[in-house]
């Protein structure tokens, strides 16, 4: 019969417990507590599925930050590099053209980078 999880108090306590019940306590092994790291957000986002756009400057990854600039919508980007590059070859992901944006269907367009280092694609309206 276990009377009490030796998981949640000291084994000392535990012990001294179950003595004072009448129960001859076995002893119990130590246990070791696995160390927890800690993932990078960086490296988490990339185990997903990503969106796929190729351009005449390189390959992108879309990223799910919308911006208005200049009375034109824009959806940040990341460049793929060359190793991850290689692998989306050889794994047949599709490139895209367009997305879906508040019941609009958006084409993508030009790259952009702003003068602060990000990069944006601008997204064009459908017809």
């Amino acid at each position: 019969m276990k009377i009490i999880d030796h998981n949640f108090v000291p084994v000392d306590t535990a012990k001294k417990i179950m003595e004072s019940y009448g129960y001859a306590a076995a002893e119990v092994e130590e246990q070791e507590v696995a160390e927890v790291t800690e993932v990078p957000e960086e490296s988490s986002k990339e185990t997903g599925s990503i969106c796929v756009y190729e351009h005449d400057t390189g390959v992108y990854q879309l990223n799910s930050e919308v911006e208005t600039m200049n009375d034109s919508l824009y959806i940040s980007v990341s460049e793929i590099s060359d190793a991850d590059q290689v692998a989306l070859a050889e794994s047949d992901a599709p490139s895209l053209e367009t997305v879906d944006f508040e019941d609009t269907s958006y084409t993508l367009g030009d790259i952009f980078d702003t003068p602060d280092g990000e990069t944006f694609v601008k997204l064009t309206p459908s017809k």
